[in-house]
């Protein structure tokens, strides 16, 4: 098997959000230690966010978020942080990665025996 094959494979997860469905698809592989370390040692906040918002964007691939004329709101950085709570974007990335990675979904299983 190729790394490749691992890494660029996509997941879709159903996250409900006050009683609705929020389907998005994700890179769940996507998150390197070396990425982490670049996210933790940014110098201040704003990089902090910069850079969460960036790979929120490319972890999320497509998704079925749109706004109340009914138009889909772009995976863009620009966008994201302007217009996501920074409360609901957290959620998101933590009940895709619940959903789709295959680590949590086994602990998840041994748990409930």
């Amino acid at each position: 098997m190729r790394l490749s094959q691992i890494t660029t494979r996509t997941a879709r997860a159903r996250i409900n959000i006050d009683g609705e469905d929020l389907t998005v698809t994700v890179q769940p592989y996507l998150m390197t230690p070396e990425r982490e370390r670049l996210m933790a040692s940014a110098d201040n906040a704003d990089e902090q966010v910069d850079g969460l918002i960036q790979f929120f964007c490319e972890y999320v691939t497509e998704w079925d978020l749109t706004d109340d004329n009914e138009q889909p709101i772009p995976l863009k950085p620009d966008v994201v942080g302007e217009t996501l709570p920074s409360s609901l974007l957290l959620w998101i990335m933590a009940e895709a990665k619940r959903a789709t990675d295959p680590l949590a979904r086994t602990s998840q299983r041994n748990n409930r025996r």
